[in-house]
């Protein structure tokens, strides 16, 4: 497995640490959900940038907070998760948690969008939440959060 965080949003230079929580999440996923992951990109991008991925492959006009593109081959899973950082930052603000514990949580749901997690129905958010807090759990316990 290779992951990678970069950012093209000058407001955000990803850590050291940025990068051990992105790897530390894909491989607990790994094992957790029995499933490979290839090669993985975190991108965090500015809002107007991020918006206009969004309208141009899912036909939305909004700004969202992550984007989740799946070039998997074969069994191995490989995809970009775009990271929108000033949604991140209002979500953030809004549930009165850290900047980077959004970030995070953001990776963690990119991810399992890849690892085969969907979030359409309330349902389906309900179990997003329960693994995206498990993921979190796990970095906290590691020291990160």
């Amino acid at each position: 497995m290779e992951a990678y965080i970069h950012s093209e949003n000058e407001a955000f230079v990803p850590t050291a640490n940025d990068q051990s929580v992105l790897e530390l999440i894909a491989s607990a996923m790994a094992q957790h959900e029995a499933v490979v992951f290839g090669e993985l990109s975190v991108v965090v991008m500015p809002s107007d940038a991020h918006t206009a991925l969004n309208i141009k492959y899912l036909d939305h006009n909004y700004p969202t907070d992550v984007l989740t593109f799946d070039v998997s081959f074969d069994t191995t899973i490989s995809g970009d998760v775009y990271v929108n950082w000033e949604v991140c930052i209002g979500n953030a603000e809004s549930f009165g948690v850290g900047v980077k514990d959004e970030l995070y949580r953001l990776i963690a749901h990119g991810l399992l969008h890849l690892a085969g997690y969907d979030d359409a129905t309330d349902e389906e958010k309900g179990i997003m939440r329960e693994q995206e807090d498990r993921y979190l759990r796990l970095i906290q316990e590691k020291g990160f959060m």
